[in-house]
């Protein structure tokens, strides 16, 4: 799926880690399993953010801003280095969701008539915007059933076939479901759109900062993700890198604003590349965040966060397997990716309460459902799922802590 594969990768040794670790000043604090909603901080990022408030407090906003225009103005190189695309195809906002919906609305400026093809994993927050436009008259909906098998490729080119002749088909996946570990089988789906002139949007938020990724292989035209997850970075941001098929072929979006276009006597004026999909009020601090996020990502180096990965992850598979006897969803693949999910038993109160019973021993986890992939969770007797989503700088103590953690629940539930 346009990523090198595992046995490229390599880990990082002790020495590395045990930097990492302490250039990190919360690790430690909980034993952190929920990197999939927001993973911990390394001091860099932390000081860019704060950096900028203690000079915004000091000065003023616009005199910091004068004082930091160089790196503000690197911001989006620093996000295109680490994907290897163009400065100007990126375009920030303020979360993951709103960058996807910018991106659908400019579709649905289009002359043609627009008809999305989706996934059962899709995001709740992207779902949410394809069943309103659709009840509005917007687009027409097709939800694959699944995407984690390899015959994601011919029910997109079935779908595609069911495209009315002059509409514009979009095809909207995710490449790692926030509910499955699984990578999504992404290979030939972006030629398949292509060869029909539609648009191919990629949610990457489980993706990127976790492994190396060829975007350009992978043939998205609208890739998105935030730097929360997998970067290490900052809430309240995102960023969307928008292909050159996809700034020919896109319309303005519904909220373009004065950075996206200027005005002079002879009228409106709007800028090229991706600008027009951003807005001009974003945190400068947040930007400088995902700026040293990135850089440090990139620093580390791609390859070995995934080796790194894929070792944590066997780890922990190997270690509750052992201890409770639970299997996770996903294979026992090192080519996975860092979200485990477990379908507790039955006898079992379900994951909210492990959740729940985890966090008050400061174990951070997630239980994840149908609110966060409703056409996945549709049918009545679907459970919430435990996921557990380490990182590369997840240590042997922490997989202990919640080993033993998960042990005790068990002994107090037995069935």
């Amino acid at each position: 799926m346009a990523t090198s594969g595992p046995t490229t990768w390599r880990a990082l040794d002790d020495d590395a880690l045990a930097r990492i670790r302490r250039e990190t000043p919360s690790h430690g604090a909980t034993a952190h399993f929920n990197n999939g909603s927001a993973s911990l901080a390394p001091a860099v990022v932390l000081d860019a953010l704060s950096g900028w408030l203690e000079r915004e407090r000091a000065v003023g906003p616009h005199r910091a801003l004068a004082e930091h225009a160089d790196v503000l103005g690197d911001v989006h190189a620093s996000i295109a280095r680490l994907l290897e695309v163009p400065p100007d195809s990126i375009a920030l906002a303020p979360s993951a969701s709103a960058a996807w919906s910018t991106a659908l609305g400019a579709a649905l400026q289009s002359s043609r008539p627009v008809h999305v093809i989706s996934a059962a994993a899709e995001y709740a927050a992207n779902a949410a915007c394809l069943q309103v436009a659709q009840r509005k008259g917007r687009l027409d909906l097709t939800v694959l059933p699944s995407e984690h098998d390899a015959s994601l490729l011919a029910s997109v080119k079935q779908a595609l076939e069911r495209v009315a002749p002059g509409a514009l088909p979009i095809v909207s996946l995710p490449a790692v479901s926030a509910a499955h570990g699984t990578l999504v089988p992404l290979d030939g789906i972006g030629d398949l759109v292509h060869a029909r002139d539609g648009l191919f949007i990629l949610d990457a938020s489980h993706l990127i900062g976790q492994r190396p990724f060829d975007v350009h292989a992978s043939g998205a035209d609208v890739l998105l993700f935030p730097p929360r997850k997998w970067l290490r970075g900052p809430r309240g941001m995102a960023a969307a890198h928008y292909s050159a098929r996809a700034l020919r072929q896109l319309d303005l979006p519904d909220g373009l604003d004065v950075h996206g276009a200027y005005w002079t006597a002879d009228g409106m004026r709007v800028r090229d590349g991706a600008a027009r999909f951003e807005p001009s009020e974003i945190h400068p601090g947040l930007k400088l965040a995902f700026r040293a996020a990135a850089d440090y990502a990139q620093q580390i180096g791609l390859d070995r966060i995934a080796g790194t990965i894929a070792q944590v992850r066997g780890r922990i598979v190997t270690a509750i397997e052992a201890a409770c006897g639970w299997l996770p969803r996903e294979a026992i693949d090192a080519d996975n990716s860092a979200l485990i999910t477990y379908a507790l038993p039955a006898h079992l109160p379900g994951a909210e309460p492990l959740a729940d019973a985890l966090r008050a021993q400061n174990i951070q986890t997630a239980a994840v459902g149908l609110q966060h992939t409703p056409w996945d969770f549709g049918a009545p007797a679907s459970r919430t799922l435990l996921r557990l989503t380490p990182h590369y700088y997840t240590s042997d103590e922490e997989i202990a802590t919640l080993v033993a953690a998960l042990t005790r629940y068990l002994h107090q539930h037995p069935a």
